[in-house]
């Protein structure tokens, strides 16, 4: 009897033991569900943020080219209006004339800057309040220009009307009016000044600097 009793304690020790497992087992399957739903709502949200950031990609041409005119930075003007290849063209001709491009960008830094001070602007702000999508024939014309000129395949085309805050010497002037620009493809948006309907000075001085 004595010995019976003794079986059966250690038979219930084991099925304590063995009751015991699923408990800590269970752990790593909950565990396991966090960590999938954790990157779901991570890939999820990477996922509406780029989205919302790629619907608002048309904007950064036009930001890009006030940045680049109020740090005197050429080449993210350069970088803000023309393709690769067109930039390319003005890389080798630089060369031609003996300017290595390091050297070409610095000059033309100082030209951003002496553009500026000649129109006693010191600094602008700009904010894109509307914009509409170009189609049919005015969609055409931008497509034909850009293959022509530089060598772009242009996908879209929009205008946008921009209000425009220039700082000038002890005064503050708002302007308005429409540019255009353009996503080209494996190049994104560009801001193409030559099919823009409204015309700025600080914006013609630095595109007339690569001619």
């Amino acid at each position: 009897m004595a010995r019976f009793k003794l079986f059966r304690k250690k038979s219930e020790k084991n099925s304590q033991n063995n009751e015991s497992v699923p408990a800590v087992t269970g752990k790593k399957p909950r565990i396991m569900i966090w960590v999938i739903a954790s990157a779901v709502v991570i890939a999820v949200a990477v996922l509406v943020i780029s989205i919302i950031a790629a619907s608002g990609a048309y904007k950064n041409p036009v930001k890009d080219t006030v940045k680049g005119i109020n740090k005197g930075n050429y080449e993210r003007i350069l970088n803000a209006v023309y393709t690769e290849k067109y930039i390319s063209d003005i890389q080798h001709n630089a060369e031609i004339s003996g300017l290595s491009w390091n050297d070409y960008i610095k000059k033309n830094d100082k030209a951003v800057e002496s553009a500026m001070d000649g129109l006693g602007i010191r600094k602008v702000k700009a904010e894109i309040v509307a914009k509409e999508k170009m189609s049919g024939s005015n969609f055409d014309s931008i497509e034909t220009y850009y293959e022509n000129k530089y060598s772009g395949d242009v996908r879209k085309a929009y205008r946008v009307e921009v209000d425009f805050t220039i700082k000038e010497k002890g005064q503050k002037v708002s302007q308005n009016g429409w540019l255009c620009v353009v996503k080209v493809k494996n190049e994104g948006w560009k801001l193409c000044i030559e099919k823009s309907d409204s015309s700025f000075d600080f914006i013609d001085a630095v595109a007339k600097i690569s001619d």
